[in-house]
C-alpha cells in the first residue's frame, strides 16, 4: 500500500514546489512593473528670465534632465502664473534639454525678483506630474552682452 501512495505524495510535493517558484517570479516581476509606475518622477529644472530693461522683452532660459530609467513628455510651461507655453519636449532616460524661449509681451518681470516656473507633462505610463523651478529676472544686456541668445 505504501508504493501506491508514494508517486502520488511526489506528484502534489513537486507540484507544490512549482507552484511556490511560479508566485514567487510572478510576485517578483509585478513588484518591479509597480514599483516603476508609482516611483517619484526625477526630472530636474533649472530656469531664468532674461528681461531687456530697454524693450521690456523677456525671455525664459531653461534646462530639463531626465532622471528616470523611462522618457518623459512635456506638454506646456506655466511662468510666474502670469502664461503658459505650449511645448512638445520628449526627454529620453537621461537625456538633458535646454532652451530659450520668448515670453508673451503681456508677461511682465521685475528685474532682481524670483518667479516660479512649472514644467508639466506626463511619463511614459501615461502618469502626470510637474516640475518647479525658481527663475530670477535678470538684465539681458549685463547678462549677456558676450553671448548669443538663439530664441526658437
Amino acid at each position: 500500500m505504501l508504493r501506491g501512495i508514494s508517486p502520488i505524495l511526489g506528484t502534489i510535493i513537486i507540484s507544490i514546489i512549482t507552484l511556490g517558484i511560479f508566485a514567487a517570479l510572478l510576485y517578483a516581476f509585478s513588484y518591479n512593473i509597480i514599483g516603476i509606475i508609482t516611483l517619484k518622477v526625477k526630472v530636474s529644472a533649472a530656469a531664468q528670465i532674461l528681461v531687456n530693461s530697454s524693450s521690456g522683452e523677456a525671455y525664459l532660459q531653461y534646462f530639463l534632465v531626465n532622471g528616470n530609467n523611462f522618457y518623459v513628455h512635456i506638454t506646456h510651461i506655466n511662468v510666474a502664473n502670469q502664461t503658459t507655453i505650449s511645448v512638445n519636449i520628449t526627454l529620453k532616460p537621461g537625456e538633458t534639454y535646454e532652451n530659450v524661449i520668448r515670453l508673451p509681451s503681456t508677461t511682465h518681470f521685475q528685474i532682481g525678483n524670483y518667479y516660479t516656473v512649472v514644467f508639466v507633462g506626463y511619463t511614459a505610463f501615461g502618469t502626470t506630474f510637474s516640475v518647479n523651478a525658481t527663475a530670477l529676472a535678470i538684465n539681458m544686456q549685463k547678462e549677456t552682452s558676450h553671448s548669443t541668445i538663439a530664441v526658437y
